[in-house]
């Protein structure tokens, strides 16, 4: 079991349409595989994905 809701948590990234500037980020929960969060970002950038879904899902 988890201590706390984010205790467990996926991050999974789908690249497929990078070709058209897309690309979808999005945070699971791994004990429930509930989707708590989700990001479209232009382009693949680390510091966007902390900012926008890390920080907001812990």
């Amino acid at each position: 079991s988890a201590d706390y809701f984010g205790h467990k948590v996926h991050i999974d990234l789908n690249e497929k349409l990078v070709m058209y500037g897309v690309t979808h980020i999005c945070a699971i929960h791994g004990f429930s595989n509930k989707i708590f969060a989700f990001i479209t970002s232009p382009i693949k950038n680390c510091i966007e994905i902390y900012a926008h879904l890390y920080m907001y899902s812990v």
